[in-house]
């Protein structure tokens, strides 16, 4: 997993350092973000194709899980004459066994229409362990998945070629066609990006559920090559175990790969919607931890380890156990950490007092502030002394004192009540003068950019300083009780503030996209002598003329419009733009009925099928959708199957019952 960094470029160096993360533990023994081919070695057939650092966004596609917008794209069977083609990528003089874990994300594109998909649509990506590092074809453990579900086994197992089926009994699901009922239950529909269905007609409908296409996916392989076992989870659900002790063997030692392959003869009709994507892959020593649900506060829920849960001061509910549809998990933001979606169903924890970590809706000409919670585990350090940031000067804190340099770690304290509103325990304010979207506005490639600015900030000093006298003679302790916002921030006679920060925003689906952000900070330290607090020294850097910190936001993160309300957040629709929140499902419908407005947006009239009347049709489209009363407050994920339904659910409650039929017949105009 790529690992965003706040980069400080300033006189005064504040330097965030970011979590390890979540993931499988022990160290890493080999790493790639997929943006250069530098320690890769490919095997192919002649019609493959294979790129490094290739921009997904060309096509439409979301950043990858941490983040990134490029990564390794693969293809096969691009041009006649036709035939099965492989295309396989391999860390140069690398070699693994014993206990160990393979880990990356992937997505897999298709030609459509859908379903069933367009010609020689069916091709399969996927990865695998115990490679001997030069055949161009299945080679050792490999797991392979489709894209629309054009195989009657869309999810395969392989010893070398040997594909390995259902009843050989190494797999964890019911059936490896895309139909059965573990892969539909898991992997719902989606449709192709809104870019996808602008630049190629073909780009229609959905994708049948249990299949691969159009999202992205995390691949985990855990590996015990002495007991010849390798287990494959996608997404966190198991697909099997493959045992070189059950029918045929297989190596489990040795070089891993990922693989893009057309097990088929026909060529896609359309080669450049055909092709599989890689990126984040990760090679660590030692087994996989117990993962289970965590339950953190506000009823929220992750899936971590039983250490990283109780790290995080949460309830971990046992191996296996799993989190609701559009559960929460952590990630590390400018300024603090929010909640980030995973999807899938079981646990609901206990409802609790949350973080506060989210906006303040702002009255009519006001600005939007959105407040964070500094990360408890990292340290934000700031740097005296260094190549142009000035050392704190002689005599500062008593005649006599020579000068400081070195750091000061600290954390965040909740500011309590600001002149913006009470926002519990955040410790930071960003001020925005507007919405980069319209929460309707259709996804657009077109960067929009607007000014932001800190408007409040309360941390304290992890550990004191020391202190000398005469040349390091005398050392006293001083703490840092209070790290705030300087003069020039807060003082609106001073005519020095520093410059206007800026979030540059791009909606690449309905809910959301990426950004990047600059934001320029001016910090007042006080110190206070320990055992003596009385004692007080003001550093103020804006009034010492100190060039601002400068935080930058470099690698592209995710946003969300509409929030969840399953993250229990404070004020959770006030605002169209949360950084940090990865949307569920953000391929699925966003204009099923075509009117150039997102669904949920639509104004419920009645008009189901968009011709401008609510009439007989519509009821009878009404009819098909319905589906009783929700039973199972509150109804977050809707219970209905066609996702054109949901101009039918006027209350938007998740069912369409005799409520949804009165307001039809409040608004019904037609034959």
């Amino acid at each position: 997993m790529k690992i965003r960094r706040i980069v400080a470029q300033s006189a005064i160096a504040m330097a965030v350092i970011p979590s390890t993360g979540l993931g499988a533990p022990g160290s890493v023994l080999f790493s790639s973000d997929m943006d250069s081919g530098a320690a890769w070695m490919v095997n192919g057939t002649a019609d493959t194709a294979i790129e490094f650092g290739w921009d997904f966004t060309s096509m439409g596609i979301p950043a990858s899980p941490g983040g990134s917008v490029t990564g390794l794209r693969l293809a096969a069977n691009i041009v006649s004459p036709t035939g099965a083609e492989t295309v396989v990528a391999t860390p140069t003089d690398f070699t693994v066994g014993g206990l160990y874990t393979v880990e990356f994300d992937f997505w897999v594109n298709a030609n459509g229409p859908f379903p069933p998909g367009g010609g020689g649509a069916t091709e399969f990506i996927g990865g695998g362990v115990g490679y001997d590092g030069g055949t161009p074809d299945r080679n050792g453990a490999l797991l392979l998945v489709d894209g629309e579900g054009g195989s009657s086994r869309d999810w395969q197992m392989y010893k070398d070629t040997a594909e390995q089926f259902v009843a050989g009994g190494q797999y964890h699901i019911d059936t490896n066609n895309n139909s059965g009922a573990d892969l539909s239950a898991f992997f719902p529909p989606q449709m192709p990006p809104v870019f996808q269905q602008g630049a190629y007609p073909q780009q229609s409908g959905q994708t049948a559920a249990g299949c691969g296409a159009f999202a992205w996916h995390n691949m985990l392989i855990t590996v015990d090559s002495d007991a010849g076992t390798a287990n494959f989870k996608v997404d966190g659900l198991s697909i099997g175990t493959l045992d070189a002790n059950l029918g045929s063997w297989v190596a489990m030692s040795g070089a891993v790969e990922v693989m893009y392959t057309d097990l088929f003869s026909s060529v896609s009709d359309n080669a450049d919607l055909s092709f599989g994507l890689i990126d984040n892959f990760v090679v660590k020593e030692g087994a996989a931890s117990v993962i289970g649900a965590c339950c953190l506060a506000a009823d929220a829920c992750t899936e971590d380890t039983e250490d990283s849960c109780l790290a995080w001061g949460g309830t971990f509910r046992g191996e296996g156990t799993r989190c609701p549809v559009q559960g929460v998990a952590r990630v590390v933001e400018p300024g603090g950490w929010v909640f980030v979606h995973i999807i899938d169903p079981s646990v609901n924890c206990f409802t609790a007092t949350g973080r506060s970590a989210g906006c303040t809706p702002p009255g009519p000409g006001e600005p939007f502030i959105d407040s964070w919670v500094s990360p408890e585990d990292e340290a934000m350090c700031h740097l005296f002394g260094t190549n142009g940031s000035p050392a704190i000067p002689a005599d500062f804190f008593d005649p006599g004192s020579d000068p400081f340099t070195g750091v000061v770690c600290l954390r965040g304290t909740p500011l309590g009540s600001t002149p913006f509103g009470d926002f519990g325990d955040a410790d930071t304010l960003i001020r925005r003068q507007d919405d980069p979207f319209d929460r309707c506005a259709l996804p657009s490639l077109v960067e929009q950019t607007v000014d932001i600015e800190i408007a409040a900030l309360s941390l304290e000093g992890v550990d004191p300083i020391t202190v000398t006298f005469n040349g390091g003679q005398d050392p006293e302790l001083w703490d840092v009780p209070t790290v705030g916002l300087s003069e020039v921030h807060t003082d609106v006679n001073t005519n020095n503030d520093p410059p206007m920060g800026s979030l540059t925003v791009t909606k690449t689906h309905c809910n959301g996209g990426t950004y990047t952000s600059v934001l320029h900070v001016q910090p007042r330290f006080t110190f206070t002598k320990v055992g003596a607090p009385g004692e007080v020294r003001v550093l103020d850097t804006g009034l010492e003329g100190i060039d601002p910190v400068l935080l930058e936001q470099t690698d592209p993160a995710s946003w969300v419009g509409d929030l969840d309300p399953m993250l229990g957040l404070e004020n959770p629709v006030c605002s169209d733009f949360h950084a940090g929140i990865v949307g569920a499902g953000v391929q699925t419908e966003c204009d099923c009925n075509t009117n150039g407005v997102r669904d949920a947006c639509d104004t419920p009239d009645g008009d189901i099928d968009g011709d401008g009347q609510t009439d007989l049709a519509d009821l009878a489209i009404m009819v098909d959708c319905v589906t009783g009363l929700c039973t199972d407050p509150p109804c977050f994920q809707p219970l209905y199957g066609d996702p054109c339904c949901v101009l039918a659910d006027f209350d938007r409650d998740g069912d369409i019952d005799l409520g949804d039929y009165q307001a039809f017949q409040e608004s019904f105009d037609g034959p």
